[in-house]
């Protein structure tokens, strides 16, 4: 049996209103960092691809930049920001499972 909790669920089981907003802005912050990780995943991937085709040269005609040490650098920074966000997701949980007991 599969058990499936919302925030609506979660935030249901908390009496104290300061504790029940902190609760919510902390499980807002899940789903915000979840996004700016799948963001930076993707554009570290399609970053990736470019510099492979730079480094072969074969990136179409019509694209500006063609130096492969641009892709390098935009992947690098798309995969920092990636563990930034994924750290900040990690983080929120201790905080998360704090709150009530606090």
């Amino acid at each position: 049996m599969k058990v499936k909790f919302s925030k609506e669920d979660i935030l249901a089981l908390i009496n104290d209103v300061d504790k029940k907003e902190k609760l919510k802005l902390a499980l807002d912050s899940i789903d915000r960092h979840q996004r700016y990780c799948r963001f930076h995943y993707e554009e570290f991937n399609k970053a990736f691809e470019s510099y492979g085709l730079a480094m072969s040269d074969e990136l179409p005609s019509e694209t500006e930049m063609k130096n492969p040490e641009y892709y390098r650098c935009v992947f690098e920074s798309h995969a920092f920001a990636f563990f930034r966000a994924l750290h900040s997701l990690i983080e929120s949980v201790p905080y998360i499972v704090n709150i009530p007991v606090s």
